[in-house]
């Protein structure tokens, strides 16, 4: 597995997966949003990578979103399994990264989307508008104060996806034995 992240074909369809559910988000398509973290979740979930350091920031990232997105919908037991899968894969991040200087910064950036994961499925008994736009406001690539409207759209949209309940958008549960 090529370790380079422009030639790691893992990290590149975990940061195709966040790049596509903020493009969702900033188009006001919360159905597209969920389905896309959704998949994500799911890749994650099996731990199945080379490597794992290359896919922290994105996947941190996206957890720290889908984790908010649970709270908001009162669902408590999904984002502490999400959480609980933001810090494994903090701790396989770090076992799998570098001395390198950005490499070893990088995995701060892991530590604080992963704490504030386990932050939102510990602390809080549910998300009112001002957590999810202070929340948002630090998980998303697009600055509120840089890009106000775009902001906006971003939380318009995620605020919605939060009312959107299907089958074909929850996030695999543990599996359980019958």
């Amino acid at each position: 597995m090529n370790a380079s992240v422009r030639l790691n074909k893992e990290h590149l369809h975990i940061s195709v997966l966040c790049a596509l559910w903020h493009l969702y988000l900033a188009n006001g398509k919360p159905l597209e949003f969920l389905r896309t973290i959704d998949a994500l979740h799911g890749m994650v979930a099996k731990k199945e990578f080379h490597s794992f350091f290359n896919l922290g920031f994105n996947v941190s990232l996206s957890l720290r979103a889908l984790t908010l997105l649970q709270v908001r919908r009162g669902d408590v037991k999904a984002a502490q399994i999400t959480s609980d899968l933001a810090l494994e894969m903090f701790q396989l991040s770090v076992r799998d990264s570098t001395s390198n200087f950005n490499h070893f910064k990088e995995v701060g950036y892991t530590h604080s989307h992963a704490l504030e994961a386990m932050r939102l499925s510990r602390r809080t008994k549910s998300a009112d508008d001002a957590l999810v736009r202070r929340t948002l406001s630090r998980t998303l690539r697009i600055p509120e104060d840089t890009y106000p409207q775009a902001f906006e759209t971003m939380h318009e949209t995620f605020l919605a996806a939060a009312e959107l309940v299907t089958p074909d958008t929850q996030p695999a549960q543990t599996p359980t034995t019958d």
